[in-house]
């Protein structure tokens, strides 16, 4: 299959706020530039018959095998024409069209469909592009949040990428999500200014998924020794900082709903959840959320520590304001406690058990719940 994949340069008179709105509308105007109607399949569009569109606004041209990312590349490929007749044209179209599109930016649905092979393609070739982060704004981004690559482990640094103008002028950071045996699943990109700052136009963190079962096999990755205990963080910058910090054994999830989601080596008996303090009453959503992955740990038959993370700090916040030592010593302490907070998502996350993780789950929920949990106490699934 021959692909050519697209990238944007920096187009001049159109902001990162402007390409980023342009990109959320792709469904439309890829339906007003070939004059054909626009429907959902699965995750994504359909124009016509051989035009796909994604929610990442990446596109694919079923009938020349050609791929791209943004209405700009769209655009030029469907009109043949020049890269400032596209950009007049875009501005022209925005003009009259100010609200947000369904483009999100974010493709992280667990969602099968029959595009699985060029979802997988994409995120290969868009990976394989990147360059090395080594004297690029995504270094000066790290080092901005005391995350210094050069004192990070080797192995860890090559396997993130850099792709200059994705947005505009702004570039991504790319970290892959992988499986078990390795093989990229998915990209956890992140919208970087050319000054090495993270984009204020959102979305500014983005998940590009490839085949539809990542979520249930994927994370972000690092094993150096073969210890008992595992943290896992939630985002990037977290799960590097718990690298910065001196883990051994580390993994990063997209969102705070994926913790458990992804069985850990069978050689790890604790979990330690490097938690974001988030407050259980304004993010009662994500604090739930974070119980029911306590749940699914448990079911993995593994004993689970939290750490005490002050509300409104993260794992990284925790390395810049305290250093290495005091980010050492908050993994460190962390205890199998849940703090003051409603039951119910975690008892219901416990109860979808099936019966062999349900027997493996009940004495560290028992703990954590601080009273004898009964096999008569799980209601019918």
């Amino acid at each position: 299959m021959s692909r050519r994949r697209s990238q944007s340069t920096p187009p001049p008179g159109l902001s990162v706020a402007d390409i980023a709105r342009l990109d959320s509308q792709l469904p439309d105007i890829a339906s007003a530039v070939r004059e054909r109607p626009c429907t959902r399949d699965g995750s994504g569009w359909r124009v016509g018959s051989s035009s796909k569109i994604w929610r990442n606004a990446g596109w694919y041209d079923h009938k020349l095998k050609v791929s791209g990312r943004g209405t700009l590349s769209y655009v030029r490929h469907y009109r043949n024409c020049s890269l400032d007749e596209a950009i007049a044209w875009a501005r022209d179209w925005l003009a009259h069209h100010p609200d947000t599109g369904p483009c999100t930016g974010n493709d992280d649905s667990d969602e099968t469909s029959d595009d699985e092979v060029e979802r997988t393609t994409y995120v290969t070739s868009l990976y394989d592009s990147g360059h090395p982060i080594e004297h690029t704004p995504a270094w000066i981004y790290l080092c901005g949040r005391d995350i210094d690559p050069a004192k990070l482990p080797p192995a860890l640094v090559s396997a993130l990428r850099w792709l200059p103008n994705m947005r505009g002028e702004e570039g991504w950071l790319l970290s892959p999500f992988t499986d078990e045996v390795g093989t990229i699943t998915a990209l956890h990109i992140t919208h970087i200014t050319p000054q090495g700052e993270l984009s204020q136009v959102e979305p500014r963190r983005i998940v590009n998924r490839g085949p539809a079962n990542w979520g249930s096999s994927s994370l972000l990755r690092y094993e150096s020794g073969i210890g008992s205990e595992f943290v896992v963080a939630e985002g990037l910058e977290d799960f590097l900082s718990v690298i910065f910090a001196g883990c051994r054994r580390a993994a990063g999830v997209g969102n705070v709903g994926a913790f458990g989601r992804v069985s850990l080596p069978l050689n790890v008996e604790t979990v330690v959840i490097a938690q974001d303090g988030d407050d259980p009453v304004t993010k009662r959503d994500a604090d739930q959320a974070l119980h029911r992955g306590i749940a699914r740990y448990l079911g993995q038959k593994l004993a689970v520590r939290i750490t005490a993370t002050p509300i409104g700090m993260d794992p990284n916040d925790i390395l810049r304001s305290a250093g290495a030592d005091g980010l050492k010593a908050l993994i460190g302490e962390a205890q199998p406690k849940l703090g003051r907070f409603k039951p119910t998502a975690f008892r219901e996350e416990l109860y979808r058990l099936d019966d062999l993780a349900w027997g493996w789950a009940r004495k560290g929920a028992a703990t954590l719940l601080m009273f004898r949990l009964r096999s008569s106490t799980r209601t019918a699934r």
